[in-house]
Formats: C-alpha cells, sequence, structure tokens
C-alpha cells in the first residue's frame, strides 16, 4: 500500500467560494507535497516543475450531489443544497495515476462545457 496525502483545497473568486476540493497524491511521487505553497501555485505547475513530472491526461466524471454538512460549510450553502460533483484521476505520461481529486461545486456558480471529438474510425 502506498501512503497518500490529502489535501483540502477551497478556491474563491472574488471572496466567494467556488469549489471544495479534496486531492491525493502519493507520498511516492511528490515527497512533502503538503508543504507546498498551493494558494499561489496550481498542482500542476508543482508536479511538472517541482517534482519533474509529466502529467499526460485525466479521466474525469461529472454527476450531482446533496451537499453534506462539511462542504455547505466550507462553501457556504445550505445543507442539502445541490453541487455539481466531479471525480478526475490525473495520469502521468508513462500512465501511472498521478493525483486523485474531488470536487464539489455550488450548481449555481458554474458552467461546464465540453468538447466531444468525433472519432472518425
Amino acid at each position: 500500500h502506498e501512503r497518500l496525502t490529502k489535501i483540502y483545497r477551497l478556491r474563491l473568486a472574488d471572496q466567494s467560494p467556488m469549489s471544495l476540493e479534496e486531492v491525493y497524491i502519493s507520498n511516492s511521487l511528490a515527497p512533502e507535497f503538503y508543504k507546498n505553497d498551493f494558494e499561489n501555485q496550481s498542482i500542476y505547475h508543482l508536479l511538472e516543475n517541482k517534482y519533474n513530472l509529466v502529467i499526460s491526461h485525466s479521466d474525469i466524471k461529472l454527476g450531482a450531489r446533496a451537499a453534506g454538512n462539511f462542504p455547505a460549510k466550507w462553501l457556504d450553502v445550505k445543507e442539502s443544497s445541490p453541487l455539481v460533483y466531479m471525480e478526475s484521476l490525473t495520469f502521468l505520461e508513462n500512465q501511472r495515476p498521478a493525483f486523485l481529486t474531488y470536487a464539489n461545486y455550488p450548481y449555481d456558480r458554474y458552467v461546464f462545457s465540453l468538447s466531444l471529438p468525433r472519432d472518425n474510425n
């Protein structure tokens, strides 16, 4: 079993909470990752520039859920309010999982836009 670091990130826009993220990363990939400055640097930037890892892609699932006590408190919404929920597994260029993110977004503060390329094969 690998030891993991768990980080909570509250993202703000104009001092208003926009998302609450729970991120898990392997200690073997990024030793002492929790000591980094996440307020001014993205996880991608840290992994690629400090830890010399190359990010390849993420597999993302989106859904809806009711806000539990913890996300409701941090996102400044009522408990049971609807949230957009995202689960994202990000991979390195060698296809090893780099980090796992669970994120909650207040439904009325985001619009998600996707582009789906057509497979001509």
